[in-house]
């Protein structure tokens, strides 16, 4: 074997795998999801959940905008300031924190 085909093949996760003498067969594919969910259980579940509530978030803050825009604008009926600025401020910290945590999951 040429050297450069043996380097080509040291990228290959077949032939990284024989190299410990073993014959992989079939179940190596299987072998390496489990060695993955062992490494980080769960995580196809928690990415969902990322993604779901971050999208929450997100929806919440698309219909909380028009009611800040009204409460800066006053006048009867308007909602509250405070109580608004609120609920989008704890919209966007949701939202940031769960975008941070699909990027390190």
């Amino acid at each position: 074997m040429s050297r450069t085909t043996l380097i080509l093949y040291a990228f290959l996760p077949r032939y990284q795998a024989r190299l410990g003498g073993e014959d992989v067969g079939s179940s190596f594919r299987r072998d390496l999801k489990l060695i993955s969910e062992v490494q980080a259980p769960f995580r196809g579940i928690r990415r969902f959940f990322y993604v779901a509530f971050t999208a929450a978030a997100g929806i919440s803050l698309f219909f909380n905008v028009p009611r800040i825009l009204r409460a800066i604008q006053g006048g009867d009926g308007a909602p509250d300031i405070l109580e608004t600025a609120g609920n989008a401020a704890v919209n966007i910290g949701g939202e940031k924190q769960f975008r941070f945590s699909l990027y390190i999951c």
